[in-house]
């Protein structure tokens, strides 16, 4: 009996390879990403797209869900008459801003201030807040019920504390910062205390997690 191959053997084995290899190389691939539970504040498997939401920008022009698709979205709740938190948390988004640019896979990224406070946060007062930090920054306002249109959907706590006599009054509110990916998903959270190296950090890891895995 001949111990030559034949040309369906060959074939046979040629194709047994080929699969051999591919499955090496997917192997190799998934090995090569980090795994959701070590990337900090990432949202998966199941990220939230976001529902229609209405609010108005610092220049009174309409703010809907469809301009944060096609773009990387970072959005951080407070109000103007914020004594701490707003002020320090926008301050450190102001210098990661900068440091981003490249982490996004070319897509744009834009820092979102929502007012949690929008009786006292009328555009004019939003607009001059938030650039004070970057002139690139968008300051969101509106209704109540256009607020509690985001809020609601990404769970942001808010209580207003009672006034004084003379009217003045403070917000409890989140100090957390949302990620919102190009397609207007919810996919991560970058919880306080916030430094610059580290949000920078933590939202790296989780863009590059993202576009990977929708490649």
């Amino acid at each position: 009996m001949s111990s030559t191959p034949t040309g369906r053997q060959l074939a046979l084995a040629l194709g047994l390879a080929v699969l051999a290899g591919s499955a090496g190389f997917l192997l190799a691939r998934h090995a090569a990403q980090p795994q959701p539970g070590s990337i900090e504040g990432l949202i998966w498997p199941d990220p939230r797209a976001l529902a229609a939401f209405s609010a108005i920008d610092h220049d009174g022009g309409p703010f809907t869900e469809e301009k944060l698709k096609g773009r990387w979205s970072l959005l951080f709740f407070g109000f103007t008459h914020c004594p701490d938190i707003c002020p320090i948390t926008l301050s450190v988004l102001a210098q990661a801003r900068k440091g981003l640019g490249n982490a996004t896979g070319g897509a744009p990224l834009q820092v979102i201030f929502v007012t949690v406070d929008p009786e006292r946060d009328q555009p004019p007062q939003l607009k001059e807040y938030v650039r004070y930090f970057d002139p690139e920054f968008i300051g969101l306002g509106g209704t109540p019920e256009q607020i509690r249109g985001l809020t609601s959907q990404l769970g942001v706590a808010v209580m207003r504390n009672p006034g004084t006599p003379d009217g003045a009054y403070t917000v409890d509110h989140s100090a957390a910062v949302f990620v919102i990916d190009p397609g207007a998903r919810f996919v991560g959270v970058l919880s306080a205390p916030h430094e610059k190296d580290s949000m920078t950090l933590r939202f790296r890891n989780i863009a590059e997690f993202v576009r990977r895995a929708e490649s």
